[in-house]
């Protein structure tokens, strides 16, 4: 079995107070990777260190950061570069999704989510490059979504974010690349997070009964493994583009979507 050694490196992951984010951290802390983490949610990111602290074994430190604002993105780079004076892998996890339809869309929650999910990730990347090219390399990450490959009458404001993304990474794969830094994107497809559960909890208010039916019905019809996946999956999927077995993988999108979307 081949085992992902980790151990001194350093991980800077955004948006890992919780959710995907959170369980991307922890595994490459249970790796032996020493962990900066960067979110909005300043309590929830410390909480996200202390337990890495405590069960894993590693160092691990948390800061205020909105993704939006240049100077606080620096800031975690900062943290991070004083703290361990390196930064190996970056995973950009951190973005929204917000339910409308085309022609309901509130284009003040549209501008945020391109906001948070497009400028955030340009924030994240462009100082990626800053801060690793000297040590010719690294690897960053950035979390794209199925819903990214293609319109969408759910999320189509959401997907164009993602789709955005893709794109974005692979043009910085191609500057990072005479350094030694390899950008790439993964694209989870449907889990049971928080996000999924605010959309079911909108179209099915009040009823928790009729929302697991409508989200394991909706997996089988438009997932051909029929089910959903797990947050495992995602992480598993980021461990393998931050490791050694992806020395020669950059610009891609790696799919972990029950094979919703194929190509």
């Amino acid at each position: 079995m081949v085992q992902i050694d980790l151990k001194d490196r350093v991980a800077l992951v955004t948006g890992a107070a919780a959710g995907l984010g959170k369980k991307t951290a922890c595994l490459l802390a249970d790796c032996g990777a020493n962990i900066v983490i960067g979110d909005m949610d300043a309590l929830g990111g410390k909480e996200t260190a202390k337990e890495i602290e405590k069960d894993l074994g590693v160092q691990a430190y948390a800061v205020t950061c909105d993704v939006t604002d240049y100077d606080q993105v620096k800031a975690m780079f900062d943290l991070a570069k004083e703290k361990f004076d390196r930064i190996d892998m970056v995973v950009n996890a951190a973005g929204i999704c917000v339910y409308q339809m085309l022609h309901e869309a509130d284009q003040r929650a549209v501008k945020k989510m391109i906001d948070i999910n497009v400028n955030g990730t340009d924030n994240v990347d462009r100082l990626a490059l800053t801060y690793m090219k000297d040590q010719h390399q690294g690897r960053v990450v950035n979390f794209a979504s199925v819903a990214g490959r293609g319109g969408s009458i759910l999320v189509p404001h959401y997907a164009m974010t993602k789709s955005a993304i893709i794109n974005l990474t692979q043009s910085y794969a191609q500057l990072g690349a005479k350094y030694g830094l390899q950008y790439n994107s993964i694209c989870p497809g449907i889990i049971k997070t928080e996000i999924w559960m605010k959309y079911l909890r909108q179209i099915i208010p009040g009823d928790a009964s009729k929302q697991d039916v409508f989200f394991n019905q909706f997996c089988e019809d438009h997932i051909p493994l029929a089910r959903p996946q797990e947050t495992e999956d995602i992480a598993n999927g980021v461990l393998f583009l931050v490791s050694d077995l992806a020395k020669n993988i950059t610009g891609q999108a790696l799919n972990v979507c029950g094979g919703m979307h194929m190509d």
